[in-house]
């Protein structure tokens, strides 16, 4: 593996650092190298949000669609209507999914602004 000039730590893959003297950027898995944004591999968190609205966002998606295929072709076989409920609950599983993803979407932008905001009245000049 190539080694960072000026640290001496390897460069694999990870957390961009620039190179002085060749003025290019190298990736480092090293767990000591701390992140853009302050946060270290060791101290972990850095990924949590990301997973929070992965989740939340597959959530939206999952349980509507799903339960409408499920309870479409129940109700399908009950009353004999051929595809009728399973096809209008799973148009309605959609719209409600993406009325969902939406408010997901909105509540995140929010809250990065409010974060944004925060950080310039403190005066951090760290942003990404």
């Amino acid at each position: 593996m190539p080694k960072d000039p000026e640290k001496g730590k390897s460069a694999a893959g990870g957390v961009a650092k620039s190179d002085s003297r060749s003025g290019s950027e190298t990736l480092s898995l090293d767990p000591e190298v701390s992140r853009p944004n302050g946060q270290d591999r060791t101290t972990g968190g850095w990924w949590k949000p990301a997973v929070a609205v992965f989740g939340e966002v597959t959530g939206w998606i999952v349980v509507p669609i799903v339960g409408a295929l499920y309870l479409g072709r129940y109700l399908d076989e009950q009353q004999g209507t051929g595809n009728l409920y399973f096809l209008s609950l799973t148009a309605l599983a959609f719209i409600i999914s993406c009325i969902g993803i939406g408010i997901v979407g909105v509540k995140y932008i929010r809250q990065i602004e409010g974060e944004s905001k925060k950080e310039k009245k403190n005066g951090s000049r760290n942003s990404i």
